[in-house]
Parts: structure tokens; C-alpha cells; sequence
């Protein structure tokens, strides 16, 4: 089993600031461009509706610490594989970073597939995210 590791810098951002931009209806609203439901205990539900693409991301919470990870399932529209995504914040000298943890993947060509789908989806969203929190923060994007 595989997963996909990401990760960005947030100058000007705490930990608990950076997770923030998961749980946060406006902030996923800003750089994921979909409307968040978020129930902030193992078992809430933790969805993401793009009306624009007609999808949903639909999970469930499995673990959840405002200071330190947010561990959700994730799923498009209820239906096919079923992943795990692991956000954590640590502090680093100027701000925070944020760890994307997403999988595990097989072998499988389907897996193979959405583990790319998913790559490239958050090498076009973290930027986002990023230059998200330099327009609140007032510091560039690393």
C-alpha cells in the first residue's frame, strides 16, 4: 500500500491557522472552491459540495485535534474507493507547514488512477490555499 504525500508553506500562519483552512466553511470555500460541511468529532461528516463540477467529496471524520490533525475519509459522491486524508500542521521558522497524507492506494489500475487524480489535485489546490493565506497574512507564498 501507498500513499501520496503533499505539503505547503504558510509564512505569516500557526499551526492552528493552517489546519483551520480545512475545517473553516469560508476558508475551503476560498481555495477549494466548494461548500464545506464540517462535524468536528470522530464519526461527523466531514463533505465538501462543488455545485460547480455537481460532485461532492463525502467522508466521515476520523480524527480530529484543532491544534494538531484533522484525519477525514474521503469519497466522491458515496460511491467508489474509499480514502483516508491526513492533515497536519507544524510550525516551522516563519510560519507553518501543512502535511497532506492521502491514501493508501494499491496496485490497482483504478487506484493508480486516482492516486494521479488526486496528486494533481492538490498540486493545483495548495498553491491556492496558499496565496489564499498571503492575502490575509500579508507574506508571499513559499
Amino acid at each position: 500500500m501507498d500513499y501520496l504525500h503533499a505539503a505547503v508553506e504558510l509564512p505569516g500562519v500557526t499551526p492552528a491557522e493552517a489546519l483551520r483552512t480545512f475545517t473553516d466553511a469560508t476558508a475551503v470555500s476560498g481555495w477549494w472552491r466548494g461548500q464545506l460541511t464540517f462535524e468536528p468529532h470522530p464519526g461527523g461528516r466531514y463533505q465538501v459540495d462543488f455545485s460547480q463540477l455537481g460532485s461532492a467529496l463525502t467522508g466521515r471524520v476520523v480524527d480530529y485535534d484543532p491544534a494538531l490533525r484533522l484525519v477525514f475519509t474521503w469519497q466522491w459522491d458515496g460511491t467508489g474507493p474509499t480514502y483516508q486524508v491526513a492533515v497536519t500542521p507544524e510550525e516551522v521558522e516563519d510560519g507553518s507547514r501543512l502535511r497532506i497524507t492521502h491514501g493508501p492506494y494499491s496496485d490497482s489500475a483504478e487506484d493508480l488512477e486516482e492516486r494521479k487524480s488526486h496528486e494533481d489535485g492538490w498540486a493545483f489546490f495548495l498553491p491556492r490555499l496558499a496565496a489564499q493565506a498571503a492575502s490575509v497574512t500579508g507574506d508571499e507564498p513559499a
